[in-house]
């Protein structure tokens, strides 16, 4: 007999099933508990079979957006699409339509909304359940750094990045700085702002929650700050690292205004976080960029080029 399976919003007593199931098959950013950090409330709709095991799924945050009801990622949060299971099929053509079928049956069950916005990973090559469903398709990018080059990723960087690197080492040096990993979030939050309004885009929405998002992903000890401080003790960068099961992830940084025009020593901060990620045993993200200068600084690092897909849906009610 056929396994039987459904495909509904699962309890709040449950996302601690569909947490274990999104770090077997997806990401930290997938999971229930990131999505209550930010303060955002989250519906989890999950397929599961006749034994109540998950087979798939969606933790889904729905806030008003431009005057309607929309899917939005809570900030700092690159990815939000559905999560696949391992096929159980044996054959290839099994495989594909068995994942087929469990994502086009997570798309019909999400509500009726004014917006949908999703990301997914690198690797989700399948997008008809996307398009049946009346979604359009734009390509996203990233680079990473796997663990398995750990020892050769230096040789792939770019001469550029290879001479400030030395550079930032020396500056370093001569002022007797160092990287620093565990400095308080909101020291290093004014950075990040003045950041984020130097390159053009709003930081209000993640400065808001960032404190209690931070004090739970420490206590989940699933994340790091890193910082460089001047002579008076001032932190003048800093970056801010996450990591789950597999990977470890850039999310973001900032630079005080005077050392972002003059100072190289956030390269310090990357080559530490990516030593780190290695220590792990995780490969290292940098979680893309569409601005030319920054997607050239990551580039420069050398890491493998993947990408991904957005799916965006504005539905008509006429």
């Amino acid at each position: 007999m056929a396994t039987r399976e459904t495909v509904g919003l699962i309890p709040t007593a449950d996302h601690d099933a569909w947490d274990a199931f999104a770090r077997e098959a997806g990401t930290i950013f997938h999971s229930a508990w990131w999505h209550r950090a930010w303060g955002a409330s989250v519906a989890v709709y999950a397929r599961t079979d006749d034994d109540g095991i998950i087979t798939a799924g969606l933790a889904l945050h729905v806030e008003r957006y431009l005057g309607t009801r929309a899917v939005r990622r809570p900030p700092l949060t690159p990815l939000n699409g559905p999560l696949i299971g391992e096929p159980p099929a044996s054959n290839r053509s099994g495989r594909h339509s068995w994942t087929k079928k469990q994502t086009n049956a997570i798309m019909e069950a999400v509500p009726r909304l004014g917006l949908y916005d999703f990301v997914v990973r690198p690797g989700t090559t399948d997008a008809l359940p996307f398009l049946w469903n009346g979604y359009r398709s734009g390509v996203t990018h990233t680079y990473v750094l796997s663990y398995g080059e750990r020892d050769q990723w230096r040789d792939n960087m770019s001469e550029m990045n290879r001479r400030n690197l030395s550079k930032a080492r020396r500056e370093a040096d001569e002022a007797d700085l160092s990287v620093e990993t565990d400095a308080g979030v909101s020291e290093i939050a004014e950075l990040l702002k003045d950041t984020a309004r130097a390159k053009g885009f709003s930081f209000q929405r993640a400065a808001a929650r960032l404190g209690s998002w931070w004090d739970e992903v420490r206590r989940r000890e699933a994340g790091r700050l890193y910082a460089v401080r001047d002579g008076d003790g001032a932190p003048c960068a800093a970056t801010v690292m996450v990591w789950d099961a597999r990977t470890a992830y850039y999310l973001a940084g900032g630079m005080r205004d005077g050392t972002r025009r003059s100072s190289r020593l956030n390269l310090l901060l990357f080559e530490r976080m990516i030593a780190d990620a290695n220590e792990m045993g995780l490969d290292f993200d940098f979680e893309g960029s569409s601005l030319p200068g920054v997607e050239r600084f990551f580039r420069g690092w050398g890491g493998q080029l993947l990408q991904g897909t957005r799916f965006v849906k504005i539905p008509s009610f006429h």
